[in-house]
């Protein structure tokens, strides 16, 4: 099968790509989901490979389900940028940098992680800049790769989001790289940070839901 080398355009009001035994190569063009005047849902429900260094944008009022895993040739560097949203469902062994840009033109791409191996496996990185939530967590877990965010304050009051329940791990480094970085903890739920945090200067805890129940903030390092 060869790679998709050319850049693929999705202006259907919605789809879901899916057929057993197959996948979808990516080449060096990436994806573009167009803005829409109405909400519409793309659905990749086949295992998706970058075949090259490439840039993903999420156009306005449009949701791209990632439904199957994310792999990538050697190092293979992948961009999210758009004002619209990502969810991550599986756990993705891609090896490279991956890079969420909320920041283009002053849009704000909101990301939802399922499985927190969704980010990838530990011998890449993760950066998130400038997001709506920079990176919400549906579900606990362990993250097991780097992770640095960067959100501007004075857009959101929280830039990660725990799960609402369970215990969420960050097993690599954890970098902030503003000021007064916010995170946000649901009542009866744990974040766990097992390697140094690093921030730009004040961290902010903030707990989330009604919850009576603490929520629980554990660095171990």
């Amino acid at each position: 099968m060869r790679a998709v080398t050319f850049l693929l355009v999705c202006l259907f009001a919605a789809f879901a790509f899916a057929e057993s035994n197959r996948r979808l190569i990516v080449g060096a063009g990436g994806l573009l989901f167009a803005d829409a005047a109405a909400a519409r849902t793309f659905s990749m429900n086949v295992p998706v490979e970058l075949a090259a260094a490439q840039v993903w944008t999420i156009g306005t009022n449009t949701t791209v389900n990632l439904n199957k895993t994310l792999t990538g040739a050697g190092a293979a560097v992948l961009s999210v940028k758009g004002a619209g949203t990502l969810n991550l469902s599986a756990a993705n062994p891609l090896p490279g940098e991956t890079t969420f840009n909320g920041n283009d033109s002053n849009k704000r791409l909101t990301l939802n992680v399922k499985d927190p191996d969704a980010l990838g496996g530990p011998e890449g990185s993760t950066k998130v800049n400038q997001m709506t939530t920079a990176l919400t967590f549906t579900q606990p877990g362990t993250v097991r790769r780097p992770i640095s965010v960067y959100c501007p304050t004075n857009d959101k009051d929280r830039d990660v989001v725990g799960p609402t329940s369970g215990t969420l791990v960050f097993q690599e480094k954890y970098t902030t790289t503003q000021s007064n970085s916010r995170l946000a903890v649901y009542g009866g739920s744990t974040i766990v940070f097992e390697q140094p945090v690093t921030t730009a200067s004040a961290w902010y805890i903030n707990k989330l839901g009604s919850s009576t129940a603490e929520g629980r903030v554990v660095c171990n390092a």
